[in-house]
C-alpha cells in the first residue's frame, strides 16, 4: 500500500514540476512559432527543453521518491499522458490547436521524465 501511495504521489510531484516548467517555456516558445506552419520544431524545442530541464532538476534534487525501477518506468509512461490531457484543458497559448498543445506538452513530459530516469540517482 505504501508503494501505491510513493507512486500517486511521484507522479503527482511529476506533474507539478513539469507543469511549472511547462507554463515558462509555453508562453516564450508560442511567441515564436508560425500561425500556419506544422509545428514539428517547435515540439521538437518543447522536447529538448524538456530534457534539459529534467536534467536540472536531477542536478538540483538527485534523490527519486520511488524505490523500484519498475515503478518508474510506469511514471515515465503515465505521466507524459496525464500531462499531455492536462495541457488541453489549460488555456491556449499562442496558436497551438489541442492535438498540438497535447504533443507538444507530451514530448516535454517524456524528455523530462527520461532524463530524470537516466540521472537522478536512486
Amino acid at each position: 500500500m505504501e508503494e501505491i501511495l510513493f507512486f500517486l504521489l511521484q507522479i503527482v510531484i511529476e506533474i507539478a514540476i513539469e507543469g511549472i516548467a511547462y507554463l515558462l517555456t509555453s508562453k516564450s516558445i508560442a511567441k515564436r512559432q508560425s500561425p500556419n506552419g506544422t509545428g514539428v520544431g517547435a515540439t521538437a524545442v518543447y522536447a529538448i527543453t524538456g530534457g534539459m530541464l529534467g536534467g536540472v532538476s536531477a542536478l538540483v534534487y538527485s534523490h527519486v521518491l520511488l524505490p523500484q525501477m519498475w515503478m518508474r518506468i510506469a511514471n515515465l509512461l503515465i505521466t507524459p499522458i496525464l500531462f499531455g490531457g492536462l495541457a488541453t484543458c489549460l488555456p491556449r497559448f499562442g496558436t497551438s490547436t489541442n492535438t498540438r498543445q497535447f504533443w507538444n506538452a507530451y514530448f516535454f513530459a517524456v524528455f523530462f521524465a527520461a532524463t530524470r530516469l537516466m540521472f537522478a540517482a536512486s
